[in-house]
């Protein structure tokens, strides 16, 4: 492997690496940004729903927020659906 010089093996400077995010990246058919295009979507579901969770659990919607690229998110709520006993509950330790 070649040293981190900034030259190549043959002696030639490197080229920086360019990065690009996607959300700024234009959509050719709308002239937006990705991220412009997400911003302006609306959120469909409004705070205070109750959902069911991939046909997992039942939720309410607590917030609406936004992912970095501006994509409409939901802030969830699990609803209490019942009391449990205390061997059938397992504490996780997540390490914070």
């Amino acid at each position: 492997m070649g040293k981190s010089n900034g030259m190549t093996e043959d002696g030639e400077r490197r080229r920086p690496v360019e990065l690009h995010n996607v959300a700024d990246m234009v959509n050719p058919e709308s002239g937006k940004t990705y991220r412009e295009e997400n911003n302006s979507l609306q959120h469909k579901i409004p705070v205070g729903s109750i959902v069911k969770v991939d046909d997992c659990f039942y939720a309410r919607v607590f917030s609406h927020t936004r992912d970095c690229d501006g994509t409409p998110l939901y802030t969830l709520v699990r609803l209490h659906d019942g009391g449990y006993a205390e061997e059938q509950l397992k504490v996780v330790d997540l390490g914070l």
